[in-house]
């Protein structure tokens, strides 16, 4: 008995040797088992916005007029309860009840046919990913990374701004912030065949594509050998910024040329005008404007509301302190802007008031009067174009700045290259 038990055990034992011997010769035959494993396909994995999709298909769809994500999704398979699901998910992103018609929308299916991804795109960086996850479905805001940089470019132009600006891949919307900005200076419409544009402006791109063009940060307009520039310069940290011309005056008017957007002028200033009510000769020292009862008045400049109040011949009145030299005041309004009383700060184009006929007045109008160091004038005969420029050291350090950025744009070339407009732009610099 106690022979079989010894004979059990060393069977056992050697068993077992075998049974190791045999493991560590398997395992040191088959060296790949201790590497890490690696999927072949994840090397090259291709992603879009955080969605694996080597073995997805792609496709982009526009909605249609009256066209939500939910009838994207249910045309596309995606079960009422399921969609439920994703409407919860995704409420605080976006309704997927509200028409989405004309938004760029990429549908994301396997290779089965059913739709695992939907993604909206809301503007040139965001975009509403929505996981179809039946269990678990969600909703993100996915955004694409923008880079801003400054664009130097220079041009001659050829045919119209429209057409050069294109022919040089400049946005249109930088037209727009230049007729802004020339506004008062310069009409862009007198450019001509072989005038020259030389800008510097803030472009953002996103994939390496130019998406939108920020602020213009230079500009210099040849047209017919005269130079019109444009430099936005910022005095300090507190001030928002303006555009200024080679010897450092601003191109914002000073003043408004008259203060509503739209009204004709039924009465010029005048020291001996007759009087329509008082049937006499009386010095009119403002400019009457007609219009609709209502209309909107504007304050011609930025200052202080120094009076908001209503007297017999006056009616609701608005006078406004701009500096130590000038003044202006609005006569006959049917009622005051919200918020403007005595101490109140308002800005160039403000609403301040409304067109009435209070006082001494025949019909709607406001009567605009202009104080230059107390003294009642003409605004017309003013020159208040240039009512704002640099002075002292603020003017030295815009012009140590002027000289810099003029030579950048100088040294620039065309890139639509046009050689007699070119040596036209070099002869005038």
């Amino acid at each position: 008995m106690g022979t079989k038990k010894s004979l059990f055990k060393l069977f056992s034992v050697l068993t077992m040797f075998f049974l190791i011997s045999s493991a560590f010769k398997i395992f040191n035959n088959i060296e790949i088992a201790y590497l890490p494993y690696v999927n072949p396909v994840c090397d090259n994995a291709t992603y879009y916005m955080g969605i694996r999709i080597d073995t997805l298909s792609m496709t982009t769809y526009y909605p249609k007029k009256g066209e939500s994500f939910k009838n994207v999704l249910l045309k596309n398979g995606v079960s009422n309860t399921l969609y439920e699901k994703v409407r919860k998910a995704a409420i605080l992103i976006v309704n997927l009840n509200y028409s989405i018609a004309g938004l760029e929308t990429t549908l994301i299916k396997n290779n089965s046919g059913e739709l695992k991804y939907a993604i909206l795109k809301k503007n040139y960086r965001e975009f509403v990913v929505l996981d179809l996850d039946r269990e678990n479905p969600n909703a993100n805001i996915q955004e694409k990374e923008v880079v801003t940089e400054d664009r130097e470019v220079a041009g001659i132009i050829k045919g119209d701004l429209y057409s050069t600006f294109k022919e040089m891949d400049i946005p249109k919307s930088v037209i727009y912030q230049m007729d802004k900005i020339y506004k008062y200076t310069f009409n862009l419409y007198k450019l001509r065949e072989g005038d020259t544009i030389r800008i510097k402006y803030e472009e953002q791109t996103l994939d390496g594509v130019a998406v939108r063009a920020n602020r213009i940060q230079a500009c210099v307009l040849s047209n017919g050998g005269k130079r019109h520039y444009a430099i936005f310069h910022k005095i300090d940290e507190s001030d928002k910024g303006s555009y200024y011309d080679n010897e450092g005056n601003s191109l914002e008017r000073g003043f408004l040329e008259k203060p509503l957007k739209y009204g004709r002028i039924s009465s010029k200033y005048n020291k001996n005008r007759f009087h329509p009510i008082l049937k006499t000769n009386k010095a009119h020292l403002g400019t009457d404007f007609a219009a609709p009862q209502g209309t909107p008045i504007l304050a011609t400049a930025d200052g202080v509301v120094i009076a908001a109040t209503f007297t017999k011949f006056n009616g609701n009145f608005v006078k406004i302190k701009h500096d130590n030299v000038y003044t202006t005041q609005y006569l006959h309004m049917s009622r005051f802007a919200k918020g403007i009383k005595n101490g109140t700060r308002v800005k160039q184009g403000q609403v301040i008031g409304y067109v009435g006929s209070t006082g001494l007045a025949t019909g709607p109008h406001v009567c605009y009067r202009f104080w230059k160091n107390g003294v009642q004038v003409n605004p017309f005969n003013e020159n208040l174009r240039f009512a704002r420029a640099l002075k002292g050291i603020e003017k030295s350090d815009y012009l140590s700045q002027f000289s810099i950025i003029n030579q950048e744009l100088t040294t620039l070339h065309p890139i639509n290259n046009y050689s007699h407009s070119d040596r036209l732009f070099a002869k005038a610099n």
